[in-house]
């Protein structure tokens, strides 16, 4: 959820509703349908875009959220 927030707020995505306990969940960023899902057993968020789409918005999600991680404001969000 907390990337979620973070694409709503920095990229003005767009929520796509989705049953909670589907295995990835959508926003709309400018058209652009980007994925995301999160297996809490292995710890692994996932971000991407479909196959066969330009998907440089990935490395720009990711580039920006490291440099929100870098910052501390999400260290709530992980356990030791």
């Amino acid at each position: 959820p907390a990337l979620i927030d973070f694409l709503v707020a920095e990229f003005q995505a767009e929520r796509v509703p989705t049953e909670p306990d589907a295995f990835s969940h959508q926003v709309l960023i400018k058209g652009a349908t980007i994925h995301i899902s999160y297996a809490e057993r292995e710890r692994h968020v996932g971000v991407w875009m479909d196959r066969g789409t330009d998907s440089q918005l990935v490395a720009t999600i990711a580039a920006r959220f490291d440099t929100a991680l870098a910052t501390g404001r999400y260290d709530h969000l992980f356990g030791s």
